[in-house]
């Protein structure tokens, strides 16, 4: 409660509407559930190539590789050999080629199964194998490695053969078959004894192989807690808000400067315009000026002509000059 209620109140200190504990919550089991799905689906895609090259890795979104950084590894996989881990048991006990369903009499009296030749001999004078006897063939069976529990296990089918001497052939397998690993020829009496811990001993290494088959790729460093996880995306919140913040300064310097400029072209403007306005008025009282000047050069060249005296034509035979 304690760490839900701190990640409650980070949540809310850099978000701009509050979130409750229940609304967070549910966020985070959406996201979990979501990269839980994702990496299974990836799991059962490796298991199925059967040893092949593994399929390609999941394509994940950052929220999501924080997300699956934060998960433990038995959060993906379960407990490390638990109940899934091994392989499903019958009801009879017993494991049949198909890890499903116990082997058949037909199964066992197949003509494709492998066989073993058995060969009963006496040492010789020279420490050497005497005489040899007819060989003898044996029936093999169809064993696979118990389950993983410590119980007793069921009682094997009896081979059919004489009991094998210090010295016995063992042919190779008929086309289609395989033949028996030697932990499974080589067991006790009645199927038990140290043979059923060879095969328990191989069960668990199978499993433990099949475990690392699953995980092979995934060797990661140490995983942040949800703490550590919580405080990276708060983190990066808080420096994408303080680059919003700065761009949004900037972009109001900027508006300001071009707001500045609009009002000194506009004072200039004003300048200009009264400046215009002054030379106009200089310009039309010049003018004025000029023509009162012209109108009274006028009347004085009108009055000083009326003044001159004039002689008649005939007593010079020329007009006086002006």
């Amino acid at each position: 409660m304690e760490l839900w209620r701190r990640i409650v109140d980070r949540v809310n200190a850099v978000g701009q509407h509050p979130r409750t504990r229940d609304d967070i919550r549910k966020r985070w089991n959406d996201l979990r559930g979501k990269v839980r799905s994702v990496v299974s689906r990836h799991h059962l895609a490796v298991q199925r190539t059967g040893g092949g090259p593994p399929p390609p890795p999941p394509q994940l979104t950052t929220w999501e590789e924080q997300v699956l950084a934060i998960l433990h590894p038995e959060g993906l996989e379960g407990v490390a050999g638990g109940m899934d881990s091994g392989p499903l048991p019958n009801l009879t006990g017993q494991e049949g080629p198909d890890m499903s369903t116990p082997p058949t009499e037909e199964a066992h009296n197949d003509d494709s199964s492998s066989v073993q030749l058995h060969q009963d001999d006496q040492p010789g004078p020279s420490g050497t194998s005497g005489q040899s006897v007819p060989l003898t063939l044996a029936q093999a069976t169809t064993e696979l490695p118990p389950s993983g529990n410590t119980s007793t296990a069921p009682t094997q089918r009896a081979h059919t053969s004489v009991p094998r001497t210090r010295q016995s052939a063992v042919c190779p397998p008929l086309q289609g078959t395989q033949a028996n690993p030697p932990s499974q020829q080589h067991q006790g009496p009645g199927g038990s004894g140290s043979g059923h811990t060879v095969q328990g001993t191989e069960a668990q290494e199978h499993r433990g192989t099949g475990r690392a088959a699953v995980r092979q790729g995934e060797d990661r460093p140490r995983e942040p807690t949800l703490h550590e996880a919580l405080s990276n995306i708060m983190g990066a919140y808080h420096h994408s808000q303080e680059t919003m913040a700065t761009i949004l300064a900037k972009f109001q310097e900027t508006q300001w400067l071009q707001e500045e400029q609009y009002l000194g072209f506009r004072e200039e403007l004003k300048s200009i315009n009264s400046t215009l306005g002054t030379i106009v008025e200089v310009l039309k009282e010049l003018m004025n000026t000029r023509r009162d000047t012209v109108a009274q050069q006028g009347a004085a060249d009108t009055s000083l002509n009326d003044e001159l005296p004039t002689t008649s034509a005939g007593a010079s035979g020329q007009e006086a000059p002006p």
